[in-house]
């Protein structure tokens, strides 16, 4: 096994003794040969016993209220965020709802124009060959819309 994974394995988990049986007897073995890795274990065998030492002190209660603060400022600040970005994406689907109805009416324009030229074409070609019978049967006659 390289140092740099025995030296990994010891910082994390073989000083605590929750590697496999086998993990733990390939680092075992490295250690006896490798006094790099070696010296590593000692020394954080004695910072551990450093820290088992160390006295514990309370916390001052303002700090734990300015950490309380702090917290819920922070949260307040992301409903906030999420509100505002709620609000955009409420928008943005309104403005794309309006965009696509004027597309619709752009194309349904076009459309509908094209389809009247056809049937305007039509009725000029009817009347160039028929006449005035054409124009007088239009039924654009006032009597039939208003009465």
């Amino acid at each position: 096994m390289k140092c740099k994974k025995v030296q990994d394995l010891i910082k994390t988990n073989y000083l605590d003794g929750e590697l496999k049986e086998g993990l733990y007897l390939e680092i075992e073995n490295h250690l006896k040969i490798c006094p790099v890795c070696q010296k590593l274990k000692e020394e954080l065998l004695q910072n551990r016993e450093l820290l088992k030492n160390i006295e514990h002190k309370d916390v001052p209660e303002y700090l734990w209220e300015n950490i309380y603060e702090r917290l819920n400022y922070l949260e307040s600040q992301r409903i906030i965020s999420l509100g505002l970005w709620n609000k955009l994406i409420r928008r943005k689907k309104i403005a794309f709802a309006i965009l696509t109805t004027a597309l619709l009416f752009i194309w349904g324009g076009f459309i509908f124009r094209s389809v009247n030229d056809k049937v305007m074409q039509e009725l000029f070609k009817n009347y160039l060959l028929n006449g005035k019978e054409v124009i007088d049967n239009l039924d654009t006659n006032f009597e039939k819309y208003f009465l």
